[in-house]
């Protein structure tokens, strides 16, 4: 399909002339077939102005010969000097004609370049005041795209939709021999206005409240999980955390190492293990680090991708952030213990973590 840059304004005659002589004359009168326009806008400009691409598709058994026109035709109500783009000119428009009809304007046929003036040798010439100065030939569908749907001007111009409703008949004439009309319909208001309103959210979950270590051993580091500790690195439990705040979120905890309730309350400390998957088995400590499925930071002392945990007793500590809006994403937690030759004996070692999600609204 032959497709030309080809803008028209209020009732103006559009003629494309081509460089080799088409089809012989032909006198007797013809219908162009499969024609529609496709408009992107189809309300009125009652009081609120509307403009609207086209998009004109038609048929032609008969061609364009030489020194004959195509000629396009808006109803007296289409405006198309009002854009605040500008008015209407040669860059608005296409024109394809297409080399595999298939009643569709889906412009898979041959392109070519327009100019307002005389054309060169492989340039086509768009006038809208009326005289041709090329000979096209035209033998299948053609679409002619008028507006921004247009490829050429950077900023394009759209036609002004008319200020009345009902039908409206576009009018085609195709040499002296092949006519047809387009009857768009312009209604009130063809736009649906759906409304809705969504709430600042946060989420924020934890799923699973106790986790046990097991025994703990000198020489070699322990993990808690839901099952009575692990000796190999294991994710405790998951936190779930997004939000639509553009701000993002911060995820803190507060808690106590790990501590006897006998008498004297007996602990395990507390550590910052850097780059050491399983710490120094054979002394205390006790430690967290975090991974993340989605794209939240990570402190990087508890980045557990790079072997790093850490534990501050007693103190609100962020962990974990966005700084922008973020979709849910899954944290997983991992807490290590290690014990020295002379930590204290007790069964009842425990520690309460408290974690915070808070949205920074």
């Amino acid at each position: 399909m032959r497709k030309f840059k080809i803008i028209t304004s209020l009732g103006v005659i559009l003629s494309l002339l081509a460089v080799l002589f088409g089809p012989p004359y032909q006198e007797a009168s013809a219908t162009l077939s499969d024609m529609f326009d496709v408009m992107s806008r189809l309300a009125a400009s009652d009081g609120t102005q509307v403009l609207s691409n086209h998009t004109i598709m038609f048929e032609t058994s008969v061609g364009v010969a030489s020194t004959q026109t195509i000629v396009i035709t808006f109803p007296s109500d289409f405006d198309g000097t009002t854009d605040g783009q500008g008015t209407l000119d040669y860059t608005d428009v296409d024109l394809w004609e297409d080399t595999s009809p298939d009643d569709n304007c889906d412009n898979d046929g041959v392109s070519e370049t327009l100019v307002s003036g005389s054309p060169g040798t492989s340039e086509w010439s768009a006038v809208f005041s009326g005289t041709a100065s090329r000979i096209l030939t035209f033998n299948s569908e053609v679409c002619v795209e008028i507006g921004e749907n247009a490829a050429g001007g950077s900023s394009n111009s759209q036609y002004e939709n008319p200020t009345t409703t009902g039908n409206k008949t576009i009018q085609l004439a195709v040499g002296p021999s092949e006519t047809g009309n387009i009857v768009v319909n312009i209604l009130t208001n063809e736009q649906v206005v759906a409304t809705a309103t969504v709430l600042a959210s946060l989420t924020f979950s934890v799923d699973d409240n106790t986790v046990e270590f097991g025994t703990l051993s000198t020489t070699a580091a322990r993990w808690a999980n839901d099952s009575g500790g692990s000796s190999s690195a294991v994710a405790a439990h998951t936190m779930q955390v997004g939000t639509n705040s553009p701000g993002g979120y911060s995820v803190k905890y507060n808690g106590t190492t790990l501590t006897s309730t006998g008498t004297p309350a007996d602990t395990i400390s507390v550590a910052t293990i850097t780059g050491d998957e399983d710490g120094t088995p054979g002394s205390e400590q006790f430690a967290i680090g975090l991974t993340t499925n989605g794209d939240a930071t990570i402190v990087t002392t508890y980045a557990k991708a790079s072997n790093n945990y850490k534990f501050v007793a007693s103190t609100e500590t962020e962990i974990v952030y966005e700084n922008n809006a973020s979709a849910t994403e899954t944290l997983s937690v991992y807490y290590i213990a290690n014990i020295a030759a002379n930590t204290e004996a007790h069964t009842d070692y425990t520690s309460t973590v408290t974690y915070t999600g808070t949205g920074n609204f």
